[in-house]
């Protein structure tokens, strides 16, 4: 059947964890044989070749950290408009006309409004035809959770962001025909807004993330997109209260976009910015730290470093979404306890068995999240694939 995917960024490319999520429900659409387009920006700088089912609203400056004074335009848009910020930033009557043409261009069976944002795109799609809002987070508890320790104007502003996402959130889920989640946290919230077309989906990374063969050159590696808040949260906390802890001939590396502050600050710490392959990374060094203290929703670089089988040391907040883990994860919450851990896994190689229970882990999570999409989106249209 023919499905329409309306997103903030086009996500092929998978450039942050919002994408790789995002671009997993997609895979899993035309793994089982619908035709899925897909709708979105792309960044400033750094446009890529659409495919013949993607379509690019225009190019925008995604990330509010290297998007110069558009961030003052977006919310002076938001304040005169009473939108939020995060919403601001995507209204575009490019994209509403985008939406009007692919309507018209084809008949689809469903729409898939990707995040909350974009729900204001609904007014453009008939009612008839049914509408899905997938869901990466509780919106307004992110900015909600920044409130504390900020002045009197940062505090005006996360409060001003955390009411109105709220409301624009809501809005959209009365709105919509279902509600996906990412996380059992999300379903029951939404759930009690509205208590029936809500489902939940145990997310997985990719069916493309088999095992590589590596040699281990390092010894912790640590991955994420640190442009996003809560990750840096993560990240800093590890810098401060872990890496005291560590002897200085541990080896390790950061990879990823907005961690520039720790190139050539600490003798063993190297920070290497973005990475072409971010399996390699990962494979290589024999441990990998997620050391995560904030944030909603599920962790993709969680799931990723699973997949690859890694010996993994993580907190219980980098395991949210995420209730029956393989044993190739140690938890660990308290820095003392987390350098510790970090050291066993170095010291200690993992057992290949554990190796080999947490690649099946992921390719059984994969192949039921098709079939749980699959079926989700059969009933959603009362249509069945046949062949």
């Amino acid at each position: 059947m023919n499905l329409l995917f309306l997103t903030t960024t086009l996500p092929r490319k998978k450039r942050t964890g919002s994408e790789q999520l995002s671009q997993c429900f997609i895979d899993a659409l035309e793994h089982s044989g619908h035709s899925v387009w897909v709708l979105g920006y792309q960044r400033k700088a750094k446009r890529f070749p659409e495919t013949d089912r993607e379509v690019t609203i225009d190019e925008r400056h995604i990330e509010t950290s290297n998007a110069g004074l558009y961030p003052l335009l977006w919310m002076a848009r938001g304040v005169l408009s009473n939108l939020p910020y995060s919403s601001a930033k995507y209204v575009s009557k490019a994209y509403g006309q985008a939406v009007q043409q692919a309507l018209q261009a084809r008949s689809y069976d469903a729409v898939i409004i990707d995040h909350a944002q974009l729900g204001w795109l609904a007014r453009f799609i008939p009612p008839a035809l049914p509408v899905v809002l997938l869901t990466h987070n509780v919106e307004h508890e992110l900015y909600t959770a920044q409130l504390s320790d900020r002045n009197a104007v940062a505090k005006w502003v996360y409060g001003r962001e955390a009411a109105l996402i709220e409301r624009v959130q809501t809005e959209v889920v009365n709105r919509v025909r279902e509600v996906w989640t990412l996380t059992a946290y999300d379903t029951a919230y939404f759930s009690g807004i509205k208590p029936i077309g809500v489902r939940g989906f145990k997310i997985p990374y990719s069916m493309q993330a088999a095992p590589l063969t590596c040699e281990k050159t390092y010894d912790i590696g640590i991955l994420g997109s640190w442009t996003w808040k809560a990750n840096l949260a993560g990240l800093r906390w590890f810098v401060e209260a872990v890496y005291p802890l560590l002897p200085k001939h541990v080896s390790i590396r950061v990879a990823g976009a907005g961690a520039d502050w720790l190139a050539n600050q600490y003798p063993n710490l190297e920070y290497c910015g973005f990475v072409p392959d971010p399996r390699v990374f990962l494979s290589e060094a024999k441990a990998v730290a997620i050391p995560s203290v904030s944030g909603s929703g599920i962790q993709i670089k969680t799931l990723e470093a699973i997949a690859l089988g890694a010996p993994i040391v993580a907190t219980c907040v980098a395991l949210r979404g995420i209730t029956d883990y393989p044993e190739s994860i140690q938890l660990a919450d308290a820095p003392a306890d987390f350098a510790a851990a970090l050291l066993e896994r170095i010291a200690t190689p993992m057992a290949s068995t554990l190796q080999t229970d947490a690649i099946a882990w992921s390719e059984q999570r994969y192949d039921q999240f098709v079939a749980e999409v699959n079926t989700a989106i059969e009933s959603l249209t009362g249509r069945c694939l046949v062949g």
